[in-house]
């Protein structure tokens, strides 16, 4: 293709068919915005004017493999198939009414392939340093821009060693590259697309300065049978508003995420629900055939993106149609005939609303993903950051004055914000003028002293907006497993993995099936949480059979990185099992191994707790750690315990009551509670007295950050620890950290 032209380029993505390879000539900008398939959204009437090619094939709303026998030029009539095609699974749409979908191509996909992709191995990751002598590099410079979009109903698709930039002037961006995020039917969104050592990022910026342009997403995923692989995704971050290196919430899967690099400062990995509650309008409304004329209550909503209407049911006279195209706030057009009513009559449309843009009314959950060896990294310097107004300044009591440097926002006394003078955080306690402020307390006498503004998560002006490496608001059968978690700290949120299944109640989200395996999770406030939010009540059958189990956890520390160091909570679950896990985690004042986030009876049912080491206590509302356990029994909720170690936990070495349980190691364990106890067994005081194989740390107070990345061998249990094959199965209590090992050794270091 022609070397550098845009123009070219779209020519050739939107005309592709099967088997077909665009190479694209590496080191060269390509300036625009580009779309894979058909340049127009998929609409629901027929598409005229529509150039098609002898052999083209496309799947119609049926599933039925459509072939077309003669090319051409559509118009009023539909080409030549090999079939005669048929009706959708609802039954209400025929392929007539739907127009034609992209062609399909599973097995034999186009793909756009960087001219110089031997220069990237197969089968490893892309480094940041490969732009540009091995990649062609396609960029928009516009605000509100997506550098790559796939059109609806696209089948088939494999990009290798390209990169997806944005400009300088390019802000507002909402992905990056982007699919099937509005698409309202689900046999139009885009499957068996896959990127393979692509690069995707912003404009460069400062992290600590905080020059960066608003940027939401690097992929939005929402295509069935997706891979990202190989690839690289980094500088995706942003202040008063969550961002995602990977997100998808549109589709069913199945998703491979695989040996990526991905760093975000909101939710690197996120399964999100497209749906919030429900949205109901109603009416009357005239008919003829499959137009409707609105007679009084509630008009149409035109929109396409915000609360559309464009593929919803819509009852009229106690008959379900499905809304093709709204005309107009007072008409719009069904698939199929409603008949004569030229007298008024009784209309309604539900479905339910979104938290992003319109998509499927049926509010898909994404599934059968899995996540593997990916490396998921929040950068340390973006906590604290940006400062955007620093300078010099003098005070007297709580008055301040500005010397030289940025001026004061006068925004900062409405949000609690506060500023550090000459090393000493002060709140603002009223609006600011440009040029003088007023504390809540008094900052003494000063003159010519230096001062910044501190940032707060979650407001436009603040700090990155940090959450969790990866979360699930809505989501099933899903694997995560093998990764390296890298750093992240208490700002937004605090700890690297949480699903969070709780938002709406109709429909009601799920969270279920979920595996976290072998995964390293490495300097950070806490490991994770599953959580059926109890907003709308229990929500235990909609975050079923979580396990968590052979995880290696280091350097967990509430000192070093906020929050409160615990391991995890846990709070309306079913069948939830931590099993086999390490987690050295350093607590606050408050020693907090496990948190049951709600005051008894306990709301997680078939709760598992077993063979793992934390250090600190059980804890929930109200409770103190030997209650936590009793509540269970006591309120009749199924629960096991069993080879749980908490390394440093007192509780009961003063005569707490009630004693742990049979399976919970420590002073108030019944079988310690003799003459004979031993207190290696029953209680070990800190890490040091577990009886790791090579362990380099001291005690609680330590946090044990000098142990990072392969360097966890040590903590393999040595054949003289009191915990070696001593869990419930026979095997050492807390992770094979071997396996753990080998499981993350192909992960770029």
């Amino acid at each position: 293709m022609a070397s550098g032209s845009a123009s070219d380029l779209q020519a050739k993505l939107s005309a592709a068919v099967c088997g077909e390879q665009i190479i694209v000539p590496a080191n060269v900008h390509y300036v625009g915005t580009f779309v894979y398939g058909p340049t127009n959204p998929l609409p629901f009437g027929w598409q005229t004017s529509t150039a098609f090619k002898t052999g083209q094939q496309f799947v119609d709303p049926a599933y039925h493999l459509q072939l077309v026998t003669v090319g051409g030029t559509s118009g009023s009539t539909v080409p030549a198939w090999n079939d005669s095609g048929g009706t959708t699974i609802d039954g209400r749409i025929t392929w007539t009414d739907q127009g034609v979908l992209p062609q399909y191509c599973p097995t034999n996909p186009v793909l756009v392939v960087s001219s110089n992709i031997a220069n990237l191995p197969q089968y490893q990751g892309i480094s940041q340093s490969a732009t540009p002598a091995s990649v062609p590099t396609l960029e928009c410079d516009a605000n509100g821009c997506t550098t790559l979009s796939i059109s609806d109903g696209v089948s088939g698709i494999y990009f290798a060693g390209i990169e997806f930039t944005l400009g300088p002037s390019a802000t507002n961006v909402y992905p990056i590259v982007g699919m099937g995020g509005y698409t309202p039917v689900a046999y139009a969104v885009p499957s068996y697309v896959t990127f393979d050592r692509v690069l995707i990022h912003p404009a460069p910026c400062s992290p600590t300065a905080g020059d960066c342009a608003f940027v939401q997403a690097g992929l939005d995923l929402n295509a069935t049978y997706a891979t990202l692989m190989y690839s690289n995704i980094w500088g995706i971050i942003n202040t008063g508003q969550d961002t995602n290196a990977v997100s998808t919430n549109n589709n069913t899967g199945p998703i491979l995420i695989a040996a990526n690099y991905l760093e975000a400062s909101g939710e690197n990995v996120f399964f999100s629900a497209q749906c919030g509650n429900w949205n109901t309008y109603s009416g009357t409304v005239t008919t003829s055939g499959n137009n409707v004329t609105w007679a009084s209550g509630t008009q149409f909503t035109t929109s396409t993106t915000a609360n559309s209407w464009v593929g919803a049911p819509m009852t009229i006279n106690s008959v379900q149609y499905t809304i093709q195209a709204v005309n107009s706030p007072t008409g719009l057009t069904l698939t199929t005939s409603a008949g004569m009513k030229s007298s008024a009559v009784a209309y309604t449309v539900a479905f339910p609303g979104y938290l992003w843009p319109w998509g499927q009314p049926t509010c898909p959950a994404p599934a059968d993903a899995t996540i593997r060896l990916n490396h998921i990294k929040k950068q340390l310097n973006w906590r604290n950051n940006p400062v955007r107004y620093s300078g010099v300044v003098s005070t007297n009591g709580t008055a301040v004055n500005l010397i030289s440097g940025s001026q004061f926002n006068p925004a900062w006394g409405n949000g609690g914000i506060y500023v550090v003078i000459n090393g000493a955080n002060y709140i603002v306690t009223k609006p600011s003028a440009a040029t003088t402020l007023t504390l809540t307390t008094s900052a003494g006498t000063q003159a010519n002293v230096p001062y910044y503004e501190g940032c707060i998560p979650s407001i436009p002006w603040g700090c990155w907006d940090v959450k969790n490496g990866f979360e699930i608001k809505q989501g099933q059968r899903i694997l995560l497993d093998s990764n390296w978690f890298d750093t992240t700290f208490a700002e937004g949120q605090a700890g690297f993995f949480l699903w969070n299944c709780g938002i709406s109640s109709n429909p009601a989200q799920v969270c279920n099936d979920i595996t976290v395996t072998n995964n390293l999770f490495e300097h950070g406030p806490s490991v994770g949480s599953p959580f059926g939010w109890s907003g709308y009540g229990p929500q235990n059958t909609n975050t079923s059979r979580g396990l968590i189990r052979n995880n290696v956890a280091i350097d967990i520390s509430g000192p070093t990185w906020g929050a409160n160091g615990y391991v995890g909570s846990v709070q309306n679950t079913k069948y939830q099992t931590f099993d086999h896990n390490t987690f050295l985690n350093t607590t606050n004042t408050n020693p907090f191994s496990m948190i049951f986030a709600d005051a008894p009876p306990h709301t997680n049912i078939g709760f598992t707790w077993t063979n793992s080491f934390q250090y600190g206590q059980p804890f929930a509302n109200s409770d103190n750690a030997g209650q936590t356990m009793a509540d269970w029994p006591k309120n009749g909720v199924p629960v096991t315990i069993g080879g749980v170690v908490n390394v440093g936990d007192y509780f009961g070495y003063s005569g707490g009551s009630p004693a742990y349980p049979p399976g919970m190691k420590s002073l108030s364990a019944p079988s310690c509670r003799t003459a004979s106890k031993v207190y290696s067994t029953c209680w070990p005081l800190d890490w040091a007295m577990v009886g790791f194989s090579d362990f380099t740390c001291g005690g609680q107070g330590v946090g044990c950050a000098s142990i990072s990345n392969k360097l966890i061998g040590g903590l393999a249990l040595a054949p003289t620890s009191p915990y070696h094959n001593a869990g419930t199965d026979g095997l050492d209590v807390g992770a094979n950290v071997r396996a753990v090992i080998a499981a993350i050794s192909s992960i770029s270091w």
